[in-house]
């Protein structure tokens, strides 16, 4: 009886266990994927990219660049931001930004591309409007939010993460290492990223986004104008002090000019409670190689991200993932 009974439970077992496998393989919970020239709505369907459509363009938002003119609009009940070229000679930035927004659809560290027309007469990109707008206005925004000190600083840490994610994304995309040249002050740069409602960084401006290519040693220059300031890579200024500025005799670079900025933006990033102050700390060797005068000795991307996420797993005790 007893081995009747053993023999039966293990029966049974059998049983539920090919009941449960057969549920997974035919009643899969359905997955939305959306096709390349679709975007996900707000209630999770499936919207074809709006492409030379006619918009009502709303109020023109400040933050605009010397690139582009930005309009807050809607359509079909989606609040989105429309660009347009401001002068036609800046046609050839905006239709490079517009390659690059295609070409990085899908990926969750750039602002989502809702519609746009490459016609030459009618040029225009739209994206996703985001309310708390860029993250040059990240400490006004936590402010006005209200939070408790322990939220700021979560918010905080997933906003440096996003940060280092994204660049990280740049210099290994799948249109090769990309340089986010649009950044020759601290300010400039944040202005590059959008702070979503979730509290998460994207990046929404890739009008200056140049390749190096390392199979041939390729360098590249971010404009042909000087920069000053120790927020660039020393390698970004004029060397000679004894003759003006030639852009002809200006050497190259590659993307360790974004690994030289990383520390002055993560800095600005994590604002100045307690928390954050002890945490910059232990960043301090991390932020020393960053600022290593030859960029040869500077770290990649890539470990700079894996430092960054280990530095904040190590040092701080979280409950949410990041």
């Amino acid at each position: 009886m007893l081995f009747d009974s053993k023999k039966q439970k293990v029966s049974f077992q059998i049983c539920d266990r090919f009941f449960i496998l057969v549920l997974f393989v035919f009643f899969k919970p359905c997955v939305l994927k959306c096709q390349r020239d679709e975007f996900i709505k707000e209630d999770g369907s499936c919207q074809t990219l709006f492409f030379c459509t006619d918009v009502a363009l709303g109020k023109e938002l400040l933050n605009a660049g010397y690139v582009k003119r930005l309009y807050h609009a809607e359509l079909m009940n989606i609040h989105v931001v429309v660009s347009v070229p401001r002068f036609n000679f800046f046609k050839e930035d905006f239709l490079h930004g517009l390659t690059m927004l295609k070409e990085f659809r899908g990926s969750p560290n750039v602002i989502e591309l809702i519609g746009y027309c490459n016609r030459l007469d009618n040029l225009q990109l739209i994206t996703r409007y985001w309310k708390y707008g860029s993250a040059d206005n990240l400490d006004f925004v936590l402010s006005r939010l209200k939070l408790s000190s322990d939220e700021e600083f979560r918010a905080r840490l997933n906003i440096v993460l996003d940060y280092v994610n994204i660049i990280a994304f740049l210099h290994n995309s799948p249109l090769g290492t990309r340089v986010m040249c649009d950044s020759n002050t601290l300010n400039k740069t944040l202005s590059q990223y959008l702070i979503t409602d979730e509290l998460r960084l994207v990046v929404n401006d890739l009008d200056a986004l140049p390749e190096v290519h390392h199979d041939n040693q390729y360098k590249i220059k971010c404009g042909n104008r000087q920069l000053f300031g120790d927020f660039v890579a020393p390698e970004q200024l004029w060397p000679y002090e004894d003759r003006p500025f030639d852009d002809n005799e200006m050497v190259g670079y590659n993307e360790k000019v974004d690994i030289w900025k990383i520390p002055s933006v993560l800095l600005a990033l994590l604002g100045n409670s307690i928390s954050s102050t002890q945490l910059k700390l232990h960043f301090f060797d991390l932020f020393f190689r960053c600022r290593s005068l030859d960029p040869s000795k500077r770290p990649s991307a890539m470990e700079v991200q894996n430092e960054i996420q280990q530095l904040i797993n190590r040092k701080v005790s979280l409950k949410t993932e990041f």
